[in-house]
């Protein structure tokens, strides 16, 4: 939008001349408008596409933000007294605005896995085979993020001691996790291993390596298919089940920890099963370093097993 400039003479006029920029485009473009660089593209008419919203606009500038705060910290901009992060410029939003996620309830649960994906097997071209099927139940059982989920290799469904888990890593290729403590051993709960989970993922160990995705449809590079897929699963939830913008797939994460919590498990455990970070010093201690040299989260996978074993959906026709 401004051309090639140094980090030092970006200033708060040119982030909010970006920001007010973002604000008049559109959520989602053809390819011919999507090509475009930002200045041409303001000068087309796009009033026929709906805006992105402030909440979104703002967590692309507090990305650019974090940009300029690790230059900062690396001393690029130390000779500028008085520098100020000219990203710190988003919109001002009330909070009776914000459109948080809800989770779903049991009737919705229920009208979803009766939905032709599982009733009639269907397998739609944009659910990307058997990702249709198995993203929302893993979800609901682990409480992983989609992208954790899209990225999962082969080898990643695992055992020890006579306990599947899934274990979400950064050990393959295009595999990236949220923050450090989204690194994480989950165990894989009973509906999970009745519904085929570990039966599927052997099944795929014979035909691919364990280096290769679990989800056939899910080669690299992950993000846009990831996008992709949530995409069809907001307009597929919107056609069976419930059409509001407080329910999407994310809302999966919010169920089972509210799931979590109905059973008496403890944040610190349940924040172990989701890769919340949790607070407090105290948290980090404990933990034993992982194959992959990362830290676990300092529980045992024997007692994460108990733990999980206890989620359950009460009223839920379709899996229990």
């Amino acid at each position: 939008m401004h051309g090639d400039l140094e980090l030092r003479a970006i200033t708060k006029a040119h982030g909010r001349q970006f920001r007010d920029a973002l604000a008049k485009i559109p959520k989602a473009l053809p390819h011919k408008l999507a090509k475009l660089k930002l200045p041409e593209l303001l000068k087309q008419d796009l009033s026929g596409y709906e805006l992105r919203n402030a909440q979104t606009i703002n967590k692309n500038l507090n990305l650019i933000a974090g940009i300029m705060a690790k230059a900062e910290k690396d001393g690029y901009l130390e000779d500028l007294p008085g520098w100020s992060n000219p990203f710190h410029v988003g919109f001002e939003i009330a909070h009776a605005e914000r459109a948080p996620y809800e989770p779903f309830t049991i009737g919705e649960l229920n009208a979803l896995f009766a939905s032709p994906v599982y009733s009639q097997g269907l397998r739609p071209k944009g659910g990307r085979g058997d990702a249709a099927y198995w993203f929302p139940w893993i979800a609901l059982f682990t409480g992983a993020r989609r992208t954790e989920i899209a990225q999962l290799k082969v080898g990643d469904v695992r055992e020890t001691s006579g306990i599947a888990f899934i274990d979400f890593n950064e050990e393959g290729e295009d595999q990236n996790l949220k923050n450090l403590s989204s690194a994480r051993s989950v165990p894989i709960h009973p509906e999970l291993l009745r519904l085929g989970l570990r039966d599927y993922a052997a099944k795929r160990s014979l035909k691919a390596k364990a280096s290769a995705p679990l989800w056939p449809e899910f080669e690299p590079p992950v993000a846009d298919k990831a996008k992709s897929w949530s995409k069809w699963f907001g307009r597929y939830l919107a056609s069976h089940v419930v059409d509001h913008p407080s329910k999407t797939f994310h809302s999966f994460r919010h169920t089972f920890k509210r799931a979590c919590r109905e059973a008496g498990i403890s944040e610190e455990i349940h924040n172990a099963f989701t890769g919340h970070s949790g607070g407090g010093v105290a948290r980090s201690y404990g933990r034993v370093r992982r194959a992959d040299g990362t830290m676990d989260r300092g529980v045992s996978i024997e007692r994460l097993k108990q733990e999980i074993d206890q989620v359950s959906y009460e009223g839920h026709s379709i899996a229990l």
